[in-house]
């Protein structure tokens, strides 16, 4: 059984198509702080780019002609290059600038020096043209928004700039010793959740030690399976216990409450239809989001029947 994926994703270049150049730059702010997630998009086509989280971006494989290209930002005005000569085998530098400011009244053009890159001889180099750089007012007053809204399209590469970690999680408080004729009562979880286990070893495998508070132990427990015995009659679930002695305090107890649910075979369940709806955006693009996602959907084909259906829909930087 196959499963489409959407729109192509492009996270490495392709080598360069004949008769084709490069739009590429960046877009930053007035105070020359960049824009990530920036969408920067070739008017009339379906090619364009995201930008990264340094502002940058680079449209590939664009005919060799005369475009208008668009810069536009959540909370900023669109901005509008026209006449942008795109020529074989080079790439057009084209920056943007979108000025914070809480007028809509002009939209200015500036020509500054020359650059373009020849992609089959190598390094920048200065050739007849001219460096473009568009900037203009935005509706929207103060620090622009730290969510990418961008994505990627067609035919499209961005830049990914070097990881950033942005791992973040809560506090763990560990509970106090209760006695029991002043706590009798305990809660129970029947939805257990496994995630901590692989985020640890996750965090192992790639040589790093884990944030403690990533570590949660009732998810270390829950990760493996046991052979717990199926319930009986109508119980919805059977209970199995076990007492040991605390390894760092003897005089302690340690008590494992196991539960077990009715088990439910899979060949008697009704056809399943499944949709899901994927952020194809420029921040899904390190190799531990959308790639990973991708990933996760071929392994879920795997598990799928016949009857079976499967749906997909995508957004931020694609639609379909």
């Amino acid at each position: 059984m196959g499963l489409l994926l959407g729109p192509a994703v492009a996270l490495h270049g392709p080598a360069p198509l004949p008769n084709t150049g490069k739009i590429a730059g960046v877009v930053t702010d007035d105070a020359g702080q960049p824009l990530p997630g920036a969408n920067v998009v070739i008017d009339g086509t379906s090619m364009g780019a995201a930008t990264s989280l340094d502002g940058e971006y680079v449209i590939l494989g664009v005919p060799v002609g005369e475009y208008d290209v668009t810069a536009s930002f959540v909370g900023y005005q669109s901005v509008t290059v026209t006449g942008v000569q795109v020529s074989a085998n080079f790439t057009r530098t084209l920056d943007f600038e979108l000025l914070a400011s809480s007028n809509l009244e002009e939209v200015v053009v500036r020509h500054e020096g020359p650059r373009q890159q020849n992609d089959a001889i190598g390094p920048p180099k200065a050739v007849p043209g001219e460096r473009i750089q568009a900037r203009g007012l935005a509706s929207y007053v103060g620090p622009p928004s730290p969510a990418p809204h961008g994505g990627y399209l067609p035919g499209v590469q961005t830049h990914n700039p070097p990881p950033t970690d942005r791992e973040g999680y809560a506090a763990i408080d560990e509970n106090p010793f209760r006695r029991v004729g002043d706590a009798p009562l305990s809660t129970f979880g029947i939805d257990v959740d496994a995630a901590s286990y692989a985020n640890t070893r996750r965090f192992l495998n790639s040589g790093r030690l884990p944030p403690a508070d990533a570590v949660r132990i009732e998810e270390f427990v829950n990760y493996f399976s046991y052979d717990y015995p199926d319930p009986e009659g109508d119980a919805p679930f059977s209970i199995t216990t076990e007492v040991a002695v605390a390894p760092w305090q003897p005089a302690h107890r340690l008590v494992r409450i196991g539960l077990q649910g009715r088990r439910i075979d899979t060949e008697d369940l009704p056809p399943a239809n499944l949709v899901f709806l994927l952020d194809v955006s420029g921040s899904m693009g390190n190799a531990d989001k959308l790639p990973l996602l991708k990933s996760a959907l071929r392994l879920l084909v795997n598990e799928l029947r016949e009857e079976d259906t499967v749906a997909i829909a995508v957004y931020a930087g694609a639609a379909g």
